[in-house]
């Protein structure tokens, strides 16, 4: 799937909606900046590859995508903070 990045810094407006007829799966991270202000952004990454790290580093994050087949496993990255979606 693609990533996309919205930097808001002092406010933006913006719709998230399907361009297209089939069905639109996404997941939404909203991260606070490790320090205020800047200029809005925003970044689309197409067809990032699974297990291929995305860094944020203005938020001091790393995103990390795994799509597991039924039984698999992974290993988590070894961090102070860490947030599992399944």
């Amino acid at each position: 799937g693609d990533v996309a990045h919205l930097s808001s810094a002092a406010g933006v407006r913006h719709v998230e909606r399907n361009d297209g007829p089939g069905p639109l799966t996404f997941l939404q991270m909203w991260l606070a900046p490790l320090e205020s202000g800047g200029e809005p952004s925003y970044t689309v990454v197409p067809g990032i590859a699974d297990s291929t790290p995305y860094a944020l580093p203005a938020a001091g994050a790393m995103l990390h995508v795994r799509r597991l087949g039924e039984g698999e496993r992974t290993a988590l990255p070894d961090a102070v903070r860490l947030y599992v979606h399944v």
